[in-house]
């Protein structure tokens, strides 16, 4: 992915009187091409360890039912063995490996690690600006087609 580009150097007048509207909050300007949102490997890993702990149900035949995507439950400190108190949960992937696991028989706990795709589901809020993105694209060209953001404090 890409880091803060700024505004595009020919971003419309539009777009940077948008942007001005916002003064100093704005922050982090910056533009991704349609062309560079189609080669995104959007099951590569996020960050370089795990993230979250999901919680799994076992079915009768052995196979894990996700129950829940993110779990600081109880039950999870009680299978793992920590004070959920004081516990320091930012620093998860710290103290386990993506893939580690806690079977207490019917529940599994997994040290996960969030996907490109966690963070911007097709089906989420994204939707509606990926299927502007992509109409445009069809009309104008791939290459021809980006998103512009910037943040606000």
């Amino acid at each position: 992915m890409v880091g803060a580009r700024g505004l595009p150097e020919d971003a419309s007048a539009t777009t940077r009187a948008g942007h001005a509207s916002w003064g100093p909050a704005a922050f982090g300007a910056t533009w991704l091409g349609w062309d560079e949102v189609l080669a995104v490997d959007w099951d590569e890993p996020a960050l370089p360890r795990a993230t979250r702990i999901a919680r799994y149900r076992r079915r009768p035949d052995g196979s894990l039912d996700p129950v829940r995507r993110e779990d600081w439950s109880r039950a999870f400190a009680r299978a793992a063995g920590i004070d959920s108190r004081t516990f320091d949960f930012g620093r998860l992937g710290e103290h386990w490996a993506e893939g580690t696991e806690w079977d207490t028989g019917p529940l599994v706990f997994r040290a996960e690690r969030d996907r490109r795709r966690d963070a911007v589901p097709a089906d989420g809020p994204w939707r509606p600006v990926w299927t502007v993105l992509r109409t445009l694209a069809e009309v104008h060209g791939e290459q021809h087609v980006r998103l512009v953001v910037w943040f606000e404090e």
